[in-house]
């Protein structure tokens, strides 16, 4: 793996990966899972109703 500008990891196919720390959100494992299967305004209904507006706020200030 070499270092690019960012400091971000290239792997041997060109995938750049993250050096930073692994954050644990089930809300945001949730929707990296299903973003493939699941129409978006189905999975936004399905995250509105399953999680909690703290829980929401939570993730979302993890990747803000």
């Amino acid at each position: 793996m070499d270092r690019v500008d960012g400091g971000d990891l290239v792997s041997d196919n060109g995938v750049a990966v993250c050096d930073a720390a692994p954050v644990r959100s089930e809300l945001l494992c949730f929707v990296r899972d299903k973003s493939r299967i699941i129409p978006y305004d189905d999975l936004v209904k399905v995250c509105c109703n399953f999680y909690s507006s703290e829980e929401i706020g939570a993730a979302r200030g993890l990747i803000a």
